[in-house]
């Protein structure tokens, strides 16, 4: 966990949306590789799904499909996390509760973080961990959604089979991101149904 989380805060740290969540450039890196620690240990290796590169270059953190919000005892799990933002709480919650207004809802697997160490990247490892759950969606019929927070990283995402939906900008900001969802292949098509 460590040492991903290491790779993570590197892959993150001049994102748009991370820097204006963690403003404070000297405390970046140390509050990134908490948060990592966090929403692993309190999320994804308790009940999302996780993918890493054998060595720990890249990963990706899936939600699985849910029927319901989240119970009192995964909202509690989450404080930590929220806490990582630190004077910034409210930028925090803002940013969490305008993208689950956004997110669809009908069941999908969530994409909720996939990155790369910056020395790292360019060598597939995040084709591969997507690949490996997108065989499995088409399979089962099963889409997915992402958001991105880098318009640089659309085509990447198109190449895998997302295609861009909507966007948000976060009020009082030009920050802009960008909303795609994921049919399965030989799926029946499902967002002219209303996906929301």
């Amino acid at each position: 966990m460590p040492a991903l989380s290491r790779s993570l805060r590197r892959a993150f740290f001049h994102d748009p949306i991370t820097e204006y969540l963690f403003p404070n450039e000297a405390r970046r890196a140390h509050r990134l590789e908490r948060y990592f620690r966090f929403e692993m240990k309190g999320l994804f290796l308790r009940r999302g799904e996780s993918w890493t590169s054998e060595g720990l270059e890249a990963a990706a953190f899936w939600v699985p499909p849910r029927e319901s919000p989240p119970s009192f005892a995964e909202l509690i799990a989450q404080l930590p996390v929220i806490w990582m933002f630190g004077r910034h709480l409210t930028r925090g919650h803002q940013v969490v509760q305008l993208l689950e207004s956004k997110r669809p809802r009908v069941p999908h697997l969530y994409l909720a973080t996939i990155g790369t160490d910056p020395a790292a990247q360019g060598k597939g490892h995040g084709s591969a961990l997507l690949r490996v759950v997108l065989n499995r969606c088409d399979a089962e019929g099963v889409p997915s959604y992402v958001e991105s927070s880098n318009e640089s990283n659309l085509a990447f995402y198109g190449r895998h089979g997302y295609e861009l939906v909507g966007d948000v900008v976060i009020p009082d900001t030009a920050l802009k991101l960008w909303l795609m969802w994921r049919e399965p292949v030989g799926g029946n098509g499902g967002l002219a149904g209303g996906r929301r």
